[in-house]
């Protein structure tokens, strides 16, 4: 994803908490509104009791909704924030390696994962994944 696609899907999500959250500030005030006509009207029927569980039911969606939104939009920011740094770590770091650099693999690789004698799986902190097949002599 660019970086056009990517501020363009975080305006997008951002637009959604907002509407999630006016439509919850409604919602808040029609139950508000339904609980204190009931309470003046002193009525006790199953109307009330069903369209108060149908308010409470999309408010609990709505919550889970923008909790999810807000959770994904860190998750995005975190890996941009990783690519960003490996990409200003590359563009200072001497490409020209003649031996093992210890700092350049802990700057890089979250993990490696040995699948058997001849392949790895080599986990990039950016999240990318890379199966390796290692030569044999």
């Amino acid at each position: 994803m660019d970086k056009t696609q990517t501020v363009m899907s975080n305006r997008a999500k951002r637009m959604d908490i907002a509407r999630i959250e006016e439509r919850i500030a409604e919602l808040k005030k029609e139950m508000i509104g339904f609980v204190e006509e009931n309470a003046r009207c002193g009525a006790d029927n199953t109307d009330f009791d069903e369209h108060y569980a149908k308010i409470s039911a999309e408010l609990k969606d709505l919550q889970k909704k923008k909790t999810q939104y807000t959770e994904q939009e860190a998750r995005q920011d975190s890996f941009q924030r990783r690519v960003e740094d490996m990409k200003k770590f590359l563009k200072t770091a001497d490409c020209k390696l003649s031996e093992f650099d210890n700092q350049l693999v802990r700057q890089l690789i979250q993990s490696i994962k040995v699948m058997s004698k001849n392949k790895i799986i080599i986990r990039f902190k950016s999240g990318f994944e890379m199966e390796q097949t290692l030569a044999t002599k």
